[in-house]
């Protein structure tokens, strides 16, 4: 039997797979902010003055646009003769499935994230609301912001427990569950790590109620509990129809992980951002000297000496014909401030990086079908 006691146990180890994975949410966050071109590279007292080019999205969308172009077909190949006959149906059956749940879109989606964040997470769950209750397949896309696991592993399926957050609307919540939460009220108890929004009118996740899915396997199976704060929602141990089978016969997490770039010690692996962020902010940085240096040279200034006589308004106004002095106009006394070009070591610099970008992700002019004269195929 759940109850509040083997919850409030169940979210202290969850606290701590999450400061396990604190680094992780980090770069996650701040990935999402370069592919949002949200980075700063420079600041400058007095006004911010910087450049932020797209060379690293560039990638990104070339890359995804690879995968889109490669999008599976759902076959199924017999182990032995005895299967063919199931291995066609499920060929047949397996890309309906997949049309009705939009798979194309999911995974798209799922795409993005993983050439942004390393590792793309596909979500396989059994929805019993259905085909009007019949029930069928679910496949949607998972954030690693909102999975939990035990730290230092590789595999999912080796984490002791698994949890899975998300924010719910309070009355949705109350709505599907209202013998649970009658007498709770719903609220979001900060566990949940998010992205920056962009909106300005006041929403926020505080009107939420985080509800945690915890996974756990017991002699071989595999059991689920809903909560919220400390209250089950619900449990397949407290079902009399899945106590003893569990949630589903294959007894494993329902969350695949594919990685772009693994990495030990962890089955989240690491993304193209991760590779291309270097490069891109020398990029960045370059781009902002010589827009600086360009601005410097095109706007004309002048030394003025307190003794030139000048009237300083009709001399900055572009409009005015004429500027009157006082006294003879000495050339030692209005002399205009010379800025230097910068070297061509700086541009070359600047195309150098952005051919490290190119290279390291593939995504080289060549691939893209253009090249520099001369290149033939």
């Amino acid at each position: 039997m759940i109850g509040a006691a083997e919850v409030r146990e169940a979210s202290e180890e969850m606290r701590r797979y999450k400061a396990g994975k604190a680094l992780l949410e980090e770069r996650i966050i701040e990935n999402e902010r370069w592919y949002r071109l949200k980075n700063d590279v420079i600041k400058r007292s007095g006004g911010e003055e910087r450049s932020r080019s797209a060379w690293l999205i560039n990638s990104v969308m070339s890359k995804h646009a690879d995968a889109m172009d490669n999008y599976p077909e759902a076959m199924v190949l017999p182990r032995e003769e005895g299967d063919r006959a199931d291995a066609v149906v499920l060929s047949s059956v397996l890309p309906v499935v997949m049309e009705q749940n939009e798979y194309e879109q999911t995974y798209s989606d799922i795409w993005w994230y993983k050439l942004k964040q390393g590792t793309g997470v596909h979500g396989v769950f059994w929805n019993a609301a259905k085909e009007n209750g019949l029930g069928d397949v679910e496949v949607r896309k998972i954030d690693l912001l909102n999975l939990y696991w035990e730290p230092g592993i590789t595999d999912i399926q080796e984490s002791k427990y698994l949890f899975h957050a998300a924010l719910w609307d309070g009355d949705t919540l109350k709505e599907k569950y209202p013998k649970q939460t009658k007498n709770l009220t719903p609220a979001n108890t900060g566990e949940l790590a998010g992205y920056a929004h962009e909106n300005t009118d006041g929403w926020g996740d505080k009107e939420k109620a985080l509800v945690i899915d915890w996974y756990y396997k017991k002699n071989g199976k595999l059991h689920l509990c809903k909560y919220t704060q400390d209250v089950v929602l619900y449990a397949t141990e407290n079902d009399t129809a899945l106590k003893e089978s569990g949630l589903y016969r294959h007894g494993l997490y329902p969350f695949v992980f594919d990685t772009l770039i693994p990495a030990e010690g962890t089955p989240a692996g690491y993304g193209l951002i991760d590779i291309m962020r270097n490069p891109q902010e020398t990029i960045d940085k370059l781009d902002t000297l010589i827009l600086n240096n360009a601005a410097f040279n095109a706007q004309p200034r002048y030394f003025i000496s307190d003794q030139a006589g000048v009237n300083e308004g009709e001399f900055a106004d572009m409009r005015k014909e004429f500027v009157h002095v006082t006294g003879a106009i000495n050339p030692l006394h209005l002399q205009p401030i010379t800025g230097k070009d910068l070297g061509g070591e700086v541009y070359a610099m600047r195309q150098y990086k952005i051919d490290e970008l190119k290279e390291t992700t593939g995504n080289r002019d060549v691939s893209n079908g253009g090249s520099q004269p001369g290149v033939t195929a």
